[in-house]
């Protein structure tokens, strides 16, 4: 260490984030496929059965002339703990139009039975770099098979890692997480999402952390720390990191649903399939590209499987009905697998944001198609009968009543729907595959997040030129876990009495949330536990945060130790000065005071206020760092010591307001709440006593009504807007205007408050696409997502409830196009 800082540097995590395609889903599944006879020699030492080998599952992708060529290859070892086993797979008309399904046999030899799901993976050859990558499969471990999922053929293959001390250096841990997402916890979870209760968020993470044990690799005691940051992070990290949490798991969830939907819907128990049908159709309402795809994908199995009502032909229609059949086989009439594929899959590519009008898209098209004929036919009947049987006769040939018409193109349509189960099963798993990359985002997001950092600065108070007297000292944070390594959390001061700890989130959670920076004379002070002063730090409210060190007394003493004699004055070595005991340290305890409504019928009637405490006039007083916010579940802590409340002359009364500004600009509280300084001991926190507190408050008249309001139509306008284009000089285009009130009239607007969120539909939109805005206060809405490599952000800011708001549209682009639109709504 030198110094100049202190540097606590943790490694990249590899735990969520290794390459570009890195998250897998390790499912037990089993797979019905097609198997191409292929001879191969013998691999490794252990000899394969003769009835296994590799193969491809196409589903309906293969056109007629198609060869597949499936080779097994010798590739250079990586490693002697790891066993290979790889194919080489060809398709003589290039790539494949969409997900394919890979399967490739191991042997599981030298495995124990509970090791193998977290011992075997698929790999990926990259031919221009000649390195293995990470591919999304799923292990079979009772069949000894890996599932590959792909669009692209190549060189794959099996590693068999047969030291455990090995595998997190070709198995990513994250991707062994949902091996144990079942298909009952998967539903669990977008219930849970679904419903949108106050702790849906919580609850979801929760049940991803259980499912996935990840918890384990945390210094977290439980998922309420975990999922609240130990509460050392303000809601600036906590929020978006809960959101990531909460947004792993569903699509961790809704990947597994996509999965089944492929592997096992056209066999799934009617009740199991209903009830995963059920819970998609309420959380479709709150929709994100996760949901929105196991929505398709349950959607399409339920599609596949409609029970088509029908009955047996009149006889006086069977030479109809056989007319009826000889029109779809004619060429121009019929149509094959793959022309069914390439329609459906076109419905799919461009209504990805709307997956319910896809599936009516599908349905509508195979309902116009079994009934085409009558439409066609009708319009000169008798020609028709003439063209099938050369002088026909209308008595041989009648014309159906419309409940015959109908059961005719019923048959059909029952035909059409097991016909078309490939093109279903293959589209299946092309949402099962998109599924799992936007599974990956949210690992990447989620990993992305992990590794912020986040800063200490420690300062001495002196003058420039004023030697330091804390120069030498050594720093560190503290309570750790028992997992932390004191040593990474433990500096010496540079000669001006400062340094900076540096640290990631990630590194910060696994040592157990060290918000107490403890300051030591000596590196053997710190063993024998003598510090010289302890600093609680703040919850973090950005990136760093500043620690001042009033300049240490030469004689003064360590918290834990009585003063020295060595201080004394050397002049006189032969007097022994009387020794003195410490004075008895006074108490400072700490008070966490909760705050929450006194109505049981509406909980959440603070949620996004703030809250402060009493203060004196006339006082100078930081308010940002004395005010808390309430959650929005509606409940708020105001945490502080006595020493702080002896400063502020021993309110009595908490102070709410609903915004913030109000609160900073020191006007009128809008509720005024008593209470006392009498609380529950709670242990210790920073080496002082804790007390708890609870105090309810009386909500301000209902506001539920107020916000209610809300809720109708608006007229709209642009006030502004802004578009920017990165290019090279001409081409790059920076443009911004400023509009008068309605000089720019726009679409009309619906908005209606839920509560725990605000729905915003365009009535412009042809699809009235609803977006469910999460609400951060009362007047901020806001919902942020992926279309694509495009960022869209759509924000409500509620200028007077029920009259007027302010609509904001962001979508930023990976390029660095962006583009913004702002209008004023008004209730009409």
């Amino acid at each position: 260490m030198n110094t100049s800082g202190i540097n606590h540097k943790e490694a990249d995590m590899n735990i969520f984030k290794k390459t570009a395609v890195r998250v897998v889903a390790i499912i037990l599944v089993a797979a019905t496929a097609i198997t191409l006879t292929i001879s191969f020699l013998l691999f490794q030492r252990d000899k394969l059965p003769s009835s296994d080998t590799a193969y491809v599952d196409f589903g309906c992708l293969l056109e007629e002339g198609d060869e597949v060529t499936v080779e097994k290859v010798t590739p250079a070892p990586v490693d002697k703990d790891v066993e290979i086993y790889a194919f080489d797979f060809r398709l003589s008309s290039g790539q494949p139009d969409g997900a394919i399904e890979i399967i490739i046999p191991y042997s599981d030899k030298g495995l124990k039975e509970e090791e193998e799901l977290l011992s075997v993976c698929g790999k990926y050859l990259n031919q221009e770099t000649n390195e293995w990558e990470d591919v999304f499969y799923t292990v079979d471990t009772e069949a000894n098979k890996v599932h590959i999922i792909t669009n692209h053929l190549s060189t794959y293959g099996v590693f068999k890692i047969t030291n455990p001390g090995k595998r997190s250096e070709y198995i990513s841990e994250v991707n062994v997480y949902a091996a144990y997402m079942t298909d009952s916890r998967a539903r669990a979870i977008v219930q849970a999402f679904a419903e949108q209760s106050d702790s849906w968020q919580e609850n979801a993470a929760a049940a991803f952390l259980e499912t996935t044990d990840t918890l384990r690799y945390f210094a977290a005691a439980n998922a309420h720390t975990f999922f609240s940051l130990g509460e050392a992070y303000d809601a600036w990290v906590t929020k978006p990191f809960q959101n990531f949490m909460s947004g792993l798991g569903v699509s961790t969830a809704c990947a597994q649903l996509a999965c089944n939907a492929y592997n096992n819907g056209f066999r799934s128990a009617e009740t199991t399939f209903t009830a995963v049908k059920s819970s998609l159709d309420i959380a479709i309402n709150f929709a994100t590209p996760s949901i929105k795809l196991a929505y398709l994908s349950v959607g399409m199995i339920d599609l596949a499987l409609s029970d088509v009502q029908t009955f047996a032909v009149a006889n006086k229609y069977k030479s109809t009905k056989n007319m009826y059949d000889a029109y779809y086989k004619r060429k121009e009439n019929s149509r094959a697998l793959n022309d069914w594929r390439t329609l459906f899959e076109s419905y799919y590519k461009k209504n990805k944001d709307n997956p319910q009008l896809v599936l009516d898209m599908m349905r509508a098209e195979i309902d116009r198609y079994v009934n085409e004929y009558w439409t066609v036919a009708g319009t000169d009947w008798e020609s028709w009968i003439d063209a099938y049987e050369k002088n026909g006769k209308l008595s041989k040939y009648p014309w159906p009543v419309k409940k015959d018409r109908e059961n005719i193109s019923a048959i059909h349509k029952s035909q059409l729907y097991e016909y078309l189960n490939s093109v279903f099963r293959t589209m299946c798993r092309n949402m099962y595959l998109d599924s799992l990359i936007e599974r990956e985002k949210e690992y990447n997001k989620l990993a992305d997040f992990y590794n912020t950092k986040f800063s200490i600065i420690i300062q001495e108070d002196k003058d420039k030129g004023e030697k330091s007297t804390w120069a030498g000292c050594y720093a560190r944070l503290a309570p750790l876990s028992s997992t932390a390594d004191p040593s990474s959390w433990t500096g010496k001061l540079n000669s001006d009495g400062g340094g900076t700890i540096t640290f990631t989130l990630r590194a910060h959670l696994k040592a157990g949330f060290p918000m107490t920076l403890e300051l030591y004379r000596t590196s053997a002070d710190i063993k024998s536990g003598k510090k010289l002063k302890s600093v609680t730090l703040k919850s973090f409210s950005e990136n760093t945060q500043t620690v001042v060190l009033e300049p240490r007394k030469v004689n003064q003493t360590e918290e834990t130790e009585p003063a020295s004699s060595e201080d004394t004055d050397s002049s006189t070595p032969t007097s022994v000065p009387p020794v003195t005991k410490e004075p008895v340290k006074e108490a400072n305890p700490w008070y966490d005071v909760t705050i929450v409504s006194l109505d049981n019928t509406n909980p959440k009637a603070f949620a996004g206020w703030y809250a402060v405490l009493e203060y004196p006039k006339d006082m100078h007083v930081e308010l940002e760092d004395m005010l808390a916010m309430f959650d929005n579940t509606g409940k708020c802590i105001l945490r502080f010591q006595k020493s702080d409340y002896e400063a502020l002359e021993s309110p009595s009364k908490i102070w709410l307001y609903q915004y913030k500004e109000d609160l900073l600009s020191k006007k009128k509280p809008d509720v005024i709440v008593s209470f006392s300084l009498s609380g529950s001991y709670s242990g210790k926190y920073s080496g002082e006593p804790l007390y708890t507190i609870l105090v309810k408050a009386k909500p301000k008249g209902n506001k539920d009504d107020i916000l209610n309001s809300i809720s109708g139509d608006y007229s709209s306008y642009m006030i502004r807007a802004e578009l920017f284009i990165p290019g090279e000089g001409m081409m790059q285009i920076d443009k911004k205007e400023d509009y008068e009130p309605w000089e720019k009239p726009s679409a009309e607007v619906w908005l209606h408050y839920n509560g725990p969120s605000l729905t915003l539909k365009s009535y412009s939109d042809p699809y009235l696409t609803e977006y469910v805005l999460e609400k951060f206060s009362d007047t901020r809405y806001e919902i942020t997502y992926q279309n694509g490599t495009t960022t869209v952000t759509h924000t409500v800011e509620i200028i007077s409830v029920g009259h007027r708001a302010k609509y904001t549209f962001l979508s930023e682009t990976e390029g660095g196009q962006r583009n913004l639109s702002v209008y004023i709504l008004e209730k009409k």
